[in-house]
This record gives C-alpha cells, structure tokens and sequence, in this order.
C-alpha cells in the first residue's frame, strides 16, 4: 500500500505542477486581454486548452489510483476521497496535504479565470461603445464598393478617427 500512496503522491504533485502552469497561462491571456493583442489570445488560449487536457488525464490517473486503493482497502468507491484515504491509512500519507495544496491552486486558477472573463467582458463593451460612438449601431458594415473604399454608415468618422491615431 506504501508503493500505491507514493504513486499517487506522484501523481498529485504532477497535477499540482499543471495547475500552476495553468495558473502562469491564465496571468499571461491576462496580459493579452488587457493589451488587446489577438493573436496572443489566440495564443493563449490554444496553450490553455492543452494543458486543460493534460490535467484531466492526469486527473484520470488520480482517479483510477485512488479507486485501486479504495478496492485494496474494502471502501466504496464513491465515497472514498484523499482526505478518507489519507485516514484510512492512519492519518501519516501526506493526502491530505497534497489534497490542501491541490485545492489551494485550483480555486487560484478559478478565480484567475473569471478575473480574465471580466476583464474581456469589459473590453467587450468597450469595444462596443466606441463601435457605437462611430455611429454604427454593433458591428460595423465591413464592406467594399467596386472601386475598393468601404461602404458604411460610419464611413466619414472611421477615415477621422483613423487620421487621429
């Protein structure tokens, strides 16, 4: 049993270590959102959803490990936790640490999270205001008549607001 808890003791650091990767990954779209670069967003979240797939079949290792364990220990699989482990096993694993330190990091990485979803919904609407302040009523007309030029409603404010930058 000593060899099992080693293993999944592995196995949640392994997951811990993507958690912070995460973590550093959702601070850098962060960085992208507020300086509204695109292509690093694009970026971003290309990276952000791989390393979303590496922490679940980490985390499949996590559960079929812990359910290996709860079988050799005669518990019911659907109750067992690292917590439950971690006294089953007389309260001297680590478990319930390593389980402490995995949460730690996952509520750090949901709340990093919904602070970029926040800060993108703002400049969203941001976005938006100006679109509107430009006399477009959303999105823009994108357009071209046959010589080239835009056709919009907004055509004589954008070639202004352009000349200004």
């Amino acid at each position: 049993m000593k060899e099992a808890v080693v293993q999944l003791r592995e196995v949640l650091a392994h997951l811990v270590r993507q958690f912070e990767r995460l973590l550093q990954q959702l601070e850098q779209e962060r960085q992208f959102i507020r300086a509204r670069q695109v292509e690093g967003m694009n970026q971003s979240s290309v990276t952000i959803t791989e390393t979303l797939e590496q922490i679940r079949q980490i985390d499949r290792q996590r559960q079929e490990l812990t359910a290996q364990m709860a079988r050799q220990l005669k518990m019911k699989a659907g109750t067992i936790t690292l917590e439950t482990l971690d006294h089953e096993l007389g309260r001297h694993t680590g478990l319930a640490e390593d389980r402490q330190r995995l949460l730690a990091v996952i509520a750090e990485a949901d709340r990093s999270n919904r602070e970029n979803q926040a800060i993108f919904k703002g400049v969203m609407i941001a976005t938006e205001v100006v679109i509107r302040a430009m006399g477009g009523q959303g999105q823009p007309d994108l357009s071209y008549n046959r010589l080239g030029s835009k056709k919009s409603g907004a055509a004589h404010f954008n070639n202004l607001f352009s000349k200004q930058l």
